[in-house]
């Protein structure tokens, strides 16, 4: 029989987002769908319950737990508690570990004040909405209290049909779900949804078979292999208007949303060609793909328009090639004062981070991840220390502002990288620091970790420890639906190479160190706080201007004796100067400059002035 409303309208669908979303920006991923399902003509709102528990617990209380990586697990037991017998969790001694020096327990108060009536309101909310399919969004850290309501839903109305999807049951995390829940899940997806979910829709609606729509489940079993959406550009633009009115029936202001969302690509073009290997982002979509520039701007405008917010998130892994002669410039034509974030890798020059600024890229992402060359190469990043200093530089020139982690415990790395580190950042405390302190590399399914461990000699490693408090193990293996492992033995072998370099983060993150430079009438002045002023000599102006980006030290020299008419010392004599004060820094043969200009430049106004005041052209001063 076809699936049919009440009032014998087209199917009804409801997409849900469950704690512990953030509440600060509204769910891409579900919003997109939601403007898929409109364009094929059904039905669909997409409700936000994750809103009225944030309500509950407070906005602050509630953002903190639910951006916190380290307390993912804890956030799911609390409804894993709702679903299981609290004995076969081991509950108390998990719990047991969150419990402060003064005897409180925020995740035990949460479950005996707020989870109950939070999830008999869901309930009752979504059943009067009177949908006949229900959708739920999991996340890292949404997939219990999906479950929780999935089974209460069944429970009052087994005639709605319940789907799971996102990135935590996608491939086989999502299958093992789909078998061990088959009375509260009727089909969960494997991978993107854009196509499958209107085609399962369809069939639904018109009595059709489920086992033919690929890439999901049918009563716990895999229909066939996800496939992924080629032309970005069929995909429908998200719609966030059920997010900002229920923002405001819960009583939230604007002031709570940090960016609207949107998307230029899927998959990772570094990632096709060098998986870095720890990163299990894309499940089966590592196949890059993207919007054409025309259509990307004009959803950013729109989005930018119909929200009437600034602030924007792109969601991609990682900038396009195109952008910096598509994209970019057409960002920078539009004379508004947008503030983009972006992920990119860092390997970029004066120039492209120009372009950036000026397109309204305030933040980004750049996959920093260590200042150690050897480790880097470990990583596969195709990056090395310098370039990352650099870009750090950079960033500081042009007002955009990095957001970035050091990760350590790569197999083949050694004491010695980490000494040579800890010397390098001591040099760069003007520069934006990290998040935080550097921590232990995890393995993620997905990843080259997980799925060549012996290769890439990362060990043995094990479900992370907290999954066994989440789903009962007599019920689902953690195995079969993890996505974080542990590395046994891991952390204590690398523990000396983490406190290392994390004694120097520490440093780095109170330090208050400035230094900056202006350009002089034939000299370039220095400004540090820690050293004062100084108006480098002609020489000293030369060496930094060549080391603008990284260079062997040797080439610098013979670049720069070449302009030079003194002795064949004075520049070495220079260079050696400025490393010493921390405005130059070195790493392996390799130097670069650390100090950023005071007002932004391009690499044309460092040739007019070189040109006009040393009396150099820019050609002298290329690599050869």
């Amino acid at each position: 029989m076809p699936i049919l409303a009440e009032g014998g309208n087209a199917v009804r669908t409801l997409l849900v987002s469950m704690p512990w979303a953030s509440i600060r920006r509204p769910n891409l991923g579900l919003a997109t769908l939601s403007g898929q399902l409109a364009a094929a003509g059904f039905s669909c709102e997409v409700l936000y319950p994750c809103m009225r528990f944030a309500a509950a617990l407070g906005e602050e209380a509630y953002e903190s737990l639910a951006d916190t990586p380290g307390l993912f697990a804890a956030c799911e037991h609390v409804f894993a508690l709702s679903l299981f017998d609290e004995r076969d969790l081991d509950s108390k001694s998990f719990l047991d570990r969150y419990t402060t020096s003064a005897g409180e327990n925020p995740f035990r108060t949460i479950y005996e004040e707020h989870v109950s009536p939070f999830l008999e309101r869901t309930v009752e909310d979504i059943v009067s909405r009177n949908p006949t399919v229900v959708g739920f969004g999991c996340t890292f850290d949404q997939t219990l209290a999906s479950l929780a309501v999935a089974r209460r839903l069944k429970a009052r109305r087994p005639d709605i049909t319940i789907l799971f999807g996102g990135g935590s049951v996608h491939g086989a995390m999502g299958a093992a779900l789909a078998g061990a829940f088959v009375d509260c899940i009727d089909h969960v997806f494997l991978g993107e949804a854009d196509l499958s979910l209107p085609e399962l829709l369809s069939c639904l609606a018109g009595g059709g078979d489920a086992a033919r729509v690929g890439g999901i489940t049918v009563k716990g079993a895999e229909t066939s292999p996800p496939a992924i959406i080629r032309d970005l550009n069929e995909i429908a633009v998200p719609l966030f208007d059920d997010y900002f009115r229920q923002l405001d029936e819960c009583g939230f202001g604007r002031s709570v949303v940090q960016g609207i969302p949107f998307e230029s690509s899927r998959g990772c073009w570094w990632g096709q060609k060098s998986h870095c290997t720890f990163c299990g982002l894309n499940n089966e979509g590592m196949t890059f793909r993207s919007k054409s520039a025309d259509r990307v701007v004009d959803e950013v405008v729109s989005l930018a328009q119909r929200y009437q917010s600034t602030e924007l998130m792109a969601a991609d892994n990682i900038l396009t090639h195109s952008s910096w002669k598509t994209l970019l410039p057409m960002l920078s034509g539009l004379t508004l004062d947008l503030s983009i974030f972006y992920e990119i890798k860092a390997n970029v020059g004066r120039d492209q981070v120009a372009a950036l600024a000026r397109a309204g890229i305030r933040s980004i992402q750049p996959g920093i991840e260590s200042f150690s060359t050897p480790i880097l190469k470990l990583m596969r990043k195709g990056l090395t220390s310098l370039q990352n200093v650099m870009f750090l530089r950079l960033c500081r020139e042009f007002g955009i502002r990095p957001i970035y982690n050091i990760l350590g415990g790569f197999p083949g790395e050694n004491a010695g990288d980490y000494a040579a580190m800890s010397v390098l950042l001591r040099k760069i405390f003007h520069l934006p620091p990290p998040s935080g302190a550097a921590s232990l590399v995890q393995v993620h399914r997905f990843s080259p970790f997980y799925n060549e461990p012996e290769r890439l000699g990362i060990g043995r490693f094990t479900p992370a420890w907290s999954y066994r408090h989440l789903i009962p193990p007599a019920i689902l293996d953690p195995a079969s639906y993890a996505y974080f492992f542990d590395r046994p033995n891991g952390a204590s072998e690398y523990n000396h190479h983490l406190e290392a370099v994390n004694e120097v983060v520490r440093e780095w993150l109170t330090a208050d160190r400035s230094v900056t430079c202006r350009l002089g009438p034939g000299f370039i002045e220095v400004r540090d706080s820690r050293h004062g002023v100084f108006a480098l000599s002609r020489v000293e102006s030369l060496v930094m201007l060549a080391a603008d980006r990284p260079r062997k030290a040797t080439e610098l020299s013979r670049l720069v004796h070449g302009q030079n008419q003194g002795q064949p010392g004075d520049v070495d004599a220079a260079l050696a100067g400025l490393v010493d004060r921390g405005w130059v820094v070195s790493d392996d043969g390799m130097v670069v400059n650390s100090a950023p200009f005071e007002r932004p430049h391009e690499e044309r106004d460092l040739e007019i002035w070189s040109e006009r005041w040393l009396g150099i052209h820019s050609e002298s001063l290329e690599a050869a």
